[in-house]
């Protein structure tokens, strides 16, 4: 486009000359702004000044990336990758650039943004979407090589998300056993999962339910509830909605917890075994928009036991150690509302059938 190197700029005649070429792209890949180089950071303004109603992919270049990068879009890059060899033929035929491209290994850069992803080698991508490009979204993360970042941008996009947990008090007996040990490990699992998937910074943080500040950590953007009344009030509010079918509950006493079918109003307990022992929890998962902040979405964990909120975090923490529910929290049609089994060994999630002979009224 007749455009100088290394004085490229971003002003009205730049993108004009750009729109005049009647592109009209779902997907634009482009350079990251997190870049010391002026024309890369240039080509990131015009991409997103010239280019409406779209996703914007855009990555770094191994000697001038920055620090503050925050990919969320991965290819994989491992040693067997049709990816691989594309990238090493490509930049073999930029002759200009050889000695640059040699200056700093770039070997090693794949291989960091690779642990982010949790692949042995990866092509980074940070990740907007321009207003109106949220259509083409889940096209895009289909094509993601990093579940934890399928499913959770969708959810987060840059925002920070609040975690309020359980409060602990007065717990009933029945529940104790199988409780609070098992919900602080699912935290932790949560917490560990941001720490190292989403760079630069997590945007996790978290809030006791009995804080005076958690209320309005409810309205205030993306939050995660776990546990259910019985050990979080919190979530007595988040039960009260209408669009919601399945919860957990508790008798007036607070020693019965169950789970309600709010359309049937049949309740169901966690399967003991012979010994009494808690063979199966019964926990819910729901995602949703936040009905209680102008935006956002709201994640709910909610188990009668430890057990069943900690299956759920885990797998919050973890999205393929179970693709089938992946799947369907990727697929989701606004309200996300789903009971589960959740072996009390295992921790493996299971849909809860309702007429299954074990399910116990």
């Amino acid at each position: 486009m007749g455009l100088p190197d290394g004085h490229l700029t971003a002003n009205r005649e730049t993108v004009g000359v750009l729109r005049a070429l009647g592109l009209d792209p779902q997907v634009v890949v482009t350079h990251s702004a997190a870049d010391s180089h002026n024309d890369h950071r240039a080509a990131n303004q015009i991409a997103f000044a010239a280019f409406r109603e779209t996703v914007i992919l855009q990555y770094p270049i191994h000697i001038s990336a920055r620090l503050d990068f925050a990919p969320r879009f991965f290819v994989d890059l491992g040693d067997a990758s049709v990816s691989r060899v594309r990238k090493v033929h490509a930049l073999d035929a930029h002759g200009s650039q050889k000695e640059r491209i040699r200056k700093r290994d770039r070997t090693q850069f794949e291989v960091q943004l690779g642990g982010i992803a949790g692949l042995p080698a990866a092509e980074a991508f940070e990740l907007d979407v321009q207003v109106g490009g949220e259509a083409h979204l889940a096209e895009v993360m289909a094509l993601n090589k990093a579940p934890f970042h399928s499913l959770w941008y969708p959810l987060l996009g840059t925002e920070p998300v609040v975690l309020l947990y359980e409060a602990f008090l007065g717990q009933p007996d029945s529940i104790a056993e199988f409780s609070r040990h098992h919900e602080s490990e699912g935290r932790d699992a949560l917490r560990t999962a941001f720490v190292k998937h989403w760079y630069p910074q997590s945007p996790l943080s978290e809030c006791h339910s009995s804080d005076p500040a958690a209320h309005a950590s409810l309205s205030s953007g993306n939050v995660i509830l776990a546990g259910s009344p019985v050990n979080n009030p919190v979530t007595a509010v988040f039960n009260e909605l209408t669009s919601i079918r399945w919860i957990i509950e508790h008798d007036d006493a607070r020693e019965s917890v169950y789970l309600v079918d709010k359309e049937t109003g049949h309740t169901y307990h966690p399967i003991r075994g012979n010994s009494g022992r808690l063979a199966q929890d019964l926990t819910v998962l729901s995602v949703l928009p936040n009905p209680f902040a102008d935006r956002g979405t709201l994640v709910s964990c909610a188990g009668i036991h430890g057990v069943g909120t900690q299956a759920l975090l885990e797998f919050l923490a973890a999205p393929t150690s179970n693709e089938d529910l992946l799947h369907t929290v990727l697929l989701r049609n606004e309200t996300l509302n789903l009971p589960f089994t959740a072996d009390a060994t295992s921790r493996a999630l299971s849909p809860f059938d309702p007429h299954d002979d074990k399910a116990e009224p």
